[in-house]
């Protein structure tokens, strides 16, 4: 109010006088602004107050109800209605808790169905199965005759079991001991016998000889000669046991057996006279 009066003082042709005019103009319009901002906010709080309690459920009126006693009259009841429940023994069940048998319903007899026959020509005829006869049961004897039969039967049927009660006799046969001294001797034996073969095989291939008439000829084979010696060695028998197809050939092995006497000397252990020797010689151009 000081400014307009001020302004009515200043008069409209006064510039300053204006100015002021105009500056209380512009205030007018900022608070009427900042109220215009008031009364929405405020406004906008309303709203959200309202819609809060809308939401928020109404726990006092809850509380309150629970908080509440409750109180419930019943009615007497009259002894006809008591029971005790020592007047039903224990695992038996009451009057009431019997079941009531289920209800049949009537149920229409069944017809037969109309099922269709059968010719009896489609089954097989049973076999005729012949019935066994009877035997005729004998009579049974007295007691005098039974006593005359047992002495009898009995002999023969203890006798057999007693010979088949008995264990059966074993037959043993001596049997030749051989001691591990016989065996050592045996390969000994053979050992030598061996050894003194395959010296009188290198000593006859020693004294061979191939004919210069038979290898110009180129003839050759092989002759299977036999011989025998004593134990001093000395050749006591030969012949020519296979030829080998030529005469020069044969002659030359026959020939080669007198060269080679005396043979080797068998072994000590050997007993015996003579030695008879199966002997072959190659004739080959190499």
């Amino acid at each position: 109010m000081l400014a307009r009066e001020r302004v009515l003082v200043c008069g409209p042709g006064n510039h300053e006088c204006s100015m002021l005019a105009s500056d209380v103009i512009g205030t007018d319009r900022h608070r009427s602004y900042k109220w215009a901002l008031c009364a929405i906010l405020i406004a906008l709080a309303h709203v959200g107050i309202g819609a809060w309690s809308l939401v928020t459920p109404q726990n006092d009126a809850v509380d309150d109800e629970v908080n509440g006693a409750i109180v419930m009259n019943l009615a007497p009841l009259d002894a006809s209605q008591r029971t005790d429940p020592s007047d039903n023994p224990v695992g038996l069940p009451s009057e009431e808790s019997v079941p009531t048998p289920p209800t049949t319903e009537k149920v229409d007899d069944l017809k037969p169905l109309d099922l269709p026959q059968f010719q009896q020509s489609l089954l097989a005829p049973e076999p005729e199965v012949a019935m066994p006869i009877a035997k005729p049961v004998d009579e049974p004897k007295s007691e005098e005759e039974l006593k005359e039969v047992q002495p009898e039967n009995l002999a023969p049927q203890q006798t057999a079991s007693a010979q088949a009660m008995a264990p059966p006799q074993l037959v043993v046969k001596e049997a030749t001991v051989i001691t591990a001294q016989q065996v050592g001797e045996s390969l000994k034996k053979s050992k030598q016998h061996l050894t003194f073969q395959n010296s009188i095989r290198f000593h006859v291939k020693k004294h061979q000889r191939y004919p210069s008439d038979a290898r110009d000829r180129n003839h050759q084979g092989t002759v299977i000669v036999e011989f025998t010696i004593d134990r001093s060695g000395r050749l006591t028998g030969r012949k020519l046991s296979q030829s080998s197809g030529f005469s020069d050939l044969d002659e030359e092995a026959l020939a080669t057996l007198d060269r080679a006497n005396p043979f080797p000397l068998p072994p000590d252990d050997e007993n015996d006279e003579l030695y008879r020797f199966k002997l072959p010689i190659q004739f080959h151009i190499k």
